[in-house]
């Protein structure tokens, strides 16, 4: 299986493959895609299973927003006598 892209997040997780979504327990050519880990796909066929991995890795990792309450901003300093 050619895997371009896996997403693992709180609320969705597939694989991209050949251009189509495949989420766990969905069946693309035969193969039931049975994992999703952050390296790429398990697959299992006639009680074969197979791992498909992504190549070159990559990863990306969202973050969640850092409130801003509490922070204080950064106050201009007046360059050259200018804000007087």
């Amino acid at each position: 299986m050619d895997v371009q892209i896996v997403v693992i997040g709180p609320e969705r997780k597939f694989a991209m493959v050949n251009g189509q979504m495949v989420r766990p327990g969905e069946t693309y050519r035969g193969s039931k895609l049975v994992a999703i880990n952050e390296d790429g796909a398990v697959w299992r066929r006639d009680g074969v299973t197979e791992k498909s991995s992504m190549s070159p890795g990559v990863s990306k990792k969202i973050m969640g927003a850092e409130p801003m309450a509490g922070k204080a901003k950064a106050k201009k300093k007046p360059v050259n006598g200018e804000g007087k």
